[in-house]
């Protein structure tokens, strides 16, 4: 049977993908989304610069695809978010300390054991930085957590585990 395209079907870019998720840093290439294209040769086409999407920070953009007819132009449009997946760092001085219960235990403060932690994109003071606070010093054994929250969501967590004896 005759293979016919009915005359209400309009030519129109075709995308490998309607949504599209980069992550930060990334490179946004315009040609990546193209499927295949039998009418790039017949009519006129404006793509999308690749400058359209900014991947340096997060963000969510919309691109067009113009095919432009004797007729008409058809817009093909590509939603584009930019993420940031990357957890931050943390960095702690030590994993195990020994403290003595009474003397060394009283001035513990969890926060001297924090190296230094930061981020791909968020700045230091925009970090949410949380460790444990309150301790059981009649054990032998206690941990502190501390984790990194970035904006997007990211966390990185650490352990420092404190050994607690006797004097």
């Amino acid at each position: 049977e005759p293979l016919f395209r009915s005359r209400d079907t309009k030519p129109s870019i075709v995308l490998t993908d309607s949504n599209v998720e980069l992550e930060l840093g990334q490179e946004f290439n315009y040609e990546d989304y193209l499927a295949e294209q039998e009418y790039a040769k017949r009519y006129k086409i404006t793509y999308p610069d690749n400058s359209d999407v900014d991947t340096t920070k997060p963000g969510k953009y919309v691109v067009e695809y113009k095919l432009q007819t004797l007729t008409d132009t058809n817009v093909t449009k590509l939603k584009v978010t930019v993420v940031d997946k990357t957890k931050p760092t943390l960095e702690l001085t030590e994993s195990l300390v020994k403290l003595t219960r009474g003397k060394d235990t009283k001035n513990f403060d969890p926060k001297k054991y924090i190296k230094d932690y930061s981020d791909n994109y968020d700045k230091k003071e925009d970090l949410e930085l949380n460790y444990t606070e309150t301790f059981d010093w009649s054990k032998d054994t206690v941990k502190v957590d501390y984790t990194v929250k970035d904006k997007s969501g990211n966390i990185t967590s650490e352990k420092l585990v404190v050994s607690v004896s006797d004097p």
